[in-house]
């Protein structure tokens, strides 16, 4: 996947590509957490990666940049190990 992607059909063309590559078993979402014009939200996985077959938990944070109502930018944290 690029580092960088633009506009909404490449956004949601990343979760395309996700849910092709991985079998997901177990999603826990927390939040929002709310801080001026950032939001942050908490995603724990239980998943396979469906061309290896090798089963993974992953834990991560998301920090998302809101200007005008909409998402500009999306960072993210994560401990693929966890």
């Amino acid at each position: 996947m690029p580092v960088e992607m633009r506009g909404f059909e490449a956004v949601r063309g990343k979760s395309v590509w996700w849910f092709d590559n991985h079998e997901v078993h177990h999603e826990e979402v927390n939040g929002p957490y709310v801080g001026g014009n950032q939001f942050a939200v908490e995603f724990k996985s239980d998943f396979t990666h469906k061309a290896s077959g090798r089963r993974m938990q992953m834990s991560e944070m998301a920090l998302y940049t809101v200007k005008n109502g909409k998402i500009v930018h999306e960072r993210f944290y994560y401990n693929p190990g966890a």
